[in-house]
């Protein structure tokens, strides 16, 4: 299993802007989380099977940022855009790299370590549907 928990910060500067378009810079950290479970998905184990497997249960954690471009088409509320509310549907894309080169692993049966690497492909993108609203 892979869950991930992303962070995101967005620069407030325009590369492109126009009533319809934004193009923005994009930087983001993401913590990357690997679960390996050596067993079936049951409440019980048996003590025999834990005695010959004990890690049935690791987990790897890495950390990796992100750079790239953000585009959003900018849907508005009103004909006008006078500068109120209005929603944007978006694509992101950009390049990924690890910021530690051997994943920290957790296991509760040993403490385990290892000198190998997750591979990670490079290459990421993404969708987005935002809402803005001015506060008034």
């Amino acid at each position: 299993d892979l869950s991930n928990t992303s962070f995101s910060l967005n620069l407030g500067y325009d590369l492109i802007t126009s009533p319809r378009l934004r193009v923005t810079p994009l930087i983001s950290l993401k913590l990357l989380r690997f679960r390996l479970q050596n067993y079936r998905n049951e409440r019980k184990i048996p003590l025999t099977q834990y005695l010959d497997e004990r890690d049935l249960e690791l987990r790897f954690n890495q950390m990796a940022a992100v750079a790239g471009i953000n585009l959003e088409y900018l849907i508005y509320s009103d004909i006008l855009h006078s500068g109120g509310d209005y929603w944007s549907i978006g694509a992101f894309g950009g390049y990924a790299m690890k910021l530690n080169r051997t994943p920290w692993i957790y296991s509760r049966g040993n403490r385990l370590i290892t000198d190998s690497e997750i591979g990670l492909k490079h290459l990421t993108f993404g969708l987005s549907v935002s809402f803005y609203t001015n506060v008034k």
